[in-house]
């Protein structure tokens, strides 16, 4: 006795996974333009920053020292957003402090605290405290580093 098994002709395998195959390409092509909309995101926002000079991707009514050099640009798309922007002045560290701490308290912002010993000044947006930040002023080769950090809530 012989058993022959049933021959097929594929049209059933066809329209079970045809709607499978389908979704995971199209699943496919929605993962690969999210990645290339985030790099291009990224290299547009650091352009940006760039070509805003020293206040990098500071808003633009917060001070900016005069004269200040842009040397660094960091950039965070997470929740909350922010950034990092480090600058450097020909000034002493205490003229520096001088200036973000009477700035700092114009317009649209105001000092929550400081701290002369690290050399750090906290701040925030008076209109919406959920954007804050830190200045940290150093001494690097006679020249006076200013680092900002400013996250937006």
């Amino acid at each position: 006795m012989s058993y022959i098994a049933p021959v097929h002709d594929g049209g059933d395998l066809h329209r079970r996974y045809l709607p499978l195959a389908f979704i995971t390409g199209v699943a496919s092509l929605l993962v690969a333009v999210a990645i290339q909309g985030t790099a291009i995101a990224v290299v547009t926002s650091f352009v940006r920053a760039v070509e805003a000079g020293p206040r990098g991707c500071l808003p633009t009514d917060f001070p900016t020292y005069p004269g200040a050099q842009l040397t660094g640009v960091s950039i965070d798309f997470g929740s909350p957003s922010g950034c990092s922007v480090e600058n450097v002045v020909d000034a002493r560290q205490s003229d520096v402090a001088d200036y973000y701490t009477a700035n700092l308290n114009t317009g649209g912002w105001q000092v929550t605290e400081t701290d002369a010993s690290s050399g750090d000044i906290s701040f925030e947006r008076t209109s919406d405290p959920s954007t804050y930040g830190r200045v940290q002023l150093s001494t690097r080769h006679a020249q006076t580093v200013v680092d900002i950090d400013l996250v937006r809530g």
